[in-house]
């Protein structure tokens, strides 16, 4: 994970997440959003799709 453009685009995508679940505002606090979607992947997959 540390070599080429690969940490800068892992950065762009998690950026993107945490925008998500700001715009959503389901979640008080980003760590409890976190806590969440670790545990539910396909939810955070299907969040990140239907937000486009």
């Amino acid at each position: 994970m540390r070599n080429g453009r690969l940490p800068r685009n892992l950065a762009c995508l998690s950026n993107v997440a945490i925008s998500i679940i700001r715009m959503r505002g389901r979640f008080q606090h980003q760590p409890q959003a976190q806590r969440h979607y670790a545990a539910r992947q396909g939810e955070a997959l299907r969040e990140v799709v239907s937000a486009a």
